[in-house]
């Protein structure tokens, strides 16, 4: 069931904010200022070299073009790999195209068919990897911050690279994004002012809270394993190390994104991305067109692609 109730949002909105502030408060975030300054330390990354691509798989409507690029993260002069899947739509002419970011699973059989969906349809469509794992338990609570940079640069790389394929309406460039993909969407459109719409699923804001309070197997593994290694004595104490290190947070950059340009797709009981992190992002986004799903996540992520072709027809409207 998808319903679309703007009263519904604002009352789950302040009861999250009734629930959740004691424990998890929302973020008083930065100023105009350093605002502008992070987003420029983003921009001074060099542009991407692709090291190779290959055709995957030749269809009558699109080509599945798969590969990977070399990017170099100017916060620690470090390279990184990210790994695309290009579908190259064969109707002809000056055609639209999507940014599509993944889960936290990766690019899977989910990603391949909604683009191959949208590639039958018209549109170009390039899904972009993380670098690397959010969830992967050696990562110290301090690298969250450059993980969040690092997938947020190959999302602004996917763009250049766009513009760069032949038979791209760069007036038309969209992104889209389920679970993790759309907080990497959520956090790029705050960033990258060129896009022309944005459609999140179950995407949420506060990543510190959504860390400290997922119930995902993947992030409770990763919490757990950081809790005993680095000695926090409580979910409280992890959430507050990782609110005060993570700077690039989608809630820092939500004032940026015309809130006509996006729609948000949410779960009323979803513990993964926590319903109440997705009502407080859809605040800070100053309430755009949003459904909202009965049940959890996947349920949410499922029914999603079954709702297809009306995102769709929400990405030809932008």
């Amino acid at each position: 069931m998808i319903r679309m109730r703007t009263g519904l949002l604002l009352l789950l909105v302040s009861y999250s904010k009734i629930i959740y502030s004691a424990n998890y408060g929302l973020p008083l975030g930065p100023g105009p200022e350093e605002i502008a300054q992070r987003i420029e330390l983003l921009k001074l990354a060099p542009n991407p070299v692709i090291n190779e691509y290959y055709v995957e798989d030749e269809e009558d409507e699109y080509f599945e073009i798969s590969g990977n690029y070399t990017s170099i993260d100017p916060t620690t002069f470090q390279e990184f790999v990210t790994n695309f899947y290009f579908y190259k739509t064969k109707i002809p002419g000056i055609r639209p195209a999507v940014i599509m970011a993944p889960t936290i699973h990766g690019i899977t059989l989910y990603e391949k068919s909604f683009a191959r969906f949208l590639a039958k349809n018209g549109l170009h469509v390039i899904i972009s990897d993380v670098p690397d794992r959010i969830s992967d338990v050696d990562r110290h609570t301090d690298d969250i911050d450059n993980f969040l940079i690092r997938s947020t640069l190959s999302l602004m790389h996917s763009f250049e690279l766009l513009q760069n394929f032949g038979n791209v309406d760069k007036s038309k460039i969209n992104a889209f994004g389920s679970s993790l993909g759309g907080i990497r969407v959520s956090l790029f459109a705050g960033i990258e002012q060129r896009l022309n719409g944005i459609i999140t699923v179950v995407a949420g804001g506060h990543i510190a809270e959504i860390l400290a309070s997922s119930q995902q197997k993947i992030i409770n593994r990763y919490r757990d394993f950081r809790m005993e290694a680095e000695e926090f004595e409580s979910d409280l104490d992890f959430f507050k190390k990782l609110q005060k290190s993570i700077k690039y947070d989608p809630l820092y950059f939500a004032d940026r994104v015309p809130k006509n340009k996006l729609v948000m797709f949410m779960s009323r009981e979803d513990q993964d991305v926590p319903s109440p992190t997705q009502f407080k992002l859809w605040k800070y986004f100053h309430g755009p067109k949003s459904y909202i799903f009965s049940g959890g996540h996947k349920t949410a992520i499922l029914r999603s692609y079954f709702y297809k072709s009306k995102i769709l027809d929400l990405l030809y409207r932008f």
